[in-house]
């Protein structure tokens, strides 16, 4: 019977897969700006923050209840021709192609949300870059909340994680969901966020993006890294 349900299992992933292909050719096409990237990182001086991020993430010492792994293995996509080759970050692929799009296209006084949020590799970025109301979300399923406020603050950036209840209150102008099902998020989280007047943009991880969103439209899509929802 296992055998059976691996083998089903796999053949929806290869259908999933199919189809994703042939819908997405219908959508823009997004490409990270390489250039741009390389301009930021000399402005902001992103090259020293990278070898900070590195330097910190080195000195956790996770906790048993934690998942170590889970970290270990978002990283190890960093620099993987699987999904991008070229990273100038310390951070997981897609979210590369959401700094791409935050340096386009939002202000620097835009309320950033990024949910699922985890150690906040993303959230340091965007934070030196200027996006000052940027914050992050996490249920703490992964790792403790403890662990990341650590983590963050050693980075200069104490208090940048927000309570269920402050990020229903805040009203963002951006979220990212990324290395995270959008479905699975907390549904008074995506009630709020769906019906919030302001949020303009939805960022999801390619892996974990539907193709449907109420209220929202696709804008287009980084290739295998970020599908981009704008508000219809």
């Amino acid at each position: 019977m296992n055998s059976v349900i691996k083998f089903i299992r796999k053949r929806l992933r290869v259908l999933k897969v199919w189809y994703l292909e042939i819908s997405d050719r219908f959508f823009p096409v997004f490409q990270i700006d390489y250039g741009l990237l390389t301009s930021n990182i000399a402005t902001y001086n992103l090259e020293k923050v990278t070898t900070r991020l590195q330097n910190s993430y080195q000195e956790i010492v996770f906790d048993h209840s934690e998942n170590a792994g889970y970290f270990t293995h978002i990283l190890n996509y960093i620099n993987s021709d699987k999904y991008l080759r070229e990273n100038p970050f310390f951070i997981y692929p897609p979210n590369v192609a959401a700094i791409d799009f935050i340096i386009k296209n939002i202000d620097k006084d835009a309320i950033i949300i990024d949910y699922g949020s985890g150690l906040g590799n993303l959230l340091v970025y965007l934070k030196n870059m200027g996006f000052e109301n940027t914050f992050g979300y996490d249920t703490y399923s992964q790792i403790k909340q403890e662990t990341i406020e650590h983590f963050l603050t050693g980075l200069g950036l104490p208090g940048i994680m927000v309570s269920k209840k402050q990020a229903l209150a805040l009203p963002a102008n951006v979220i990212l969901c990324i290395g995270y099902f959008w479905s699975k998020l907390e549904k008074e989280i995506l009630v709020k966020e769906i019906e919030n007047p302001k949020l303009q943009y939805i960022l999801i991880d390619y892996r974990y993006a539907p193709r449907f969103i109420k209220n929202f439209k696709i804008a287009g899509i980084y290739k295998n890294l970020l599908v981009v929802f704008t508000r219809k």
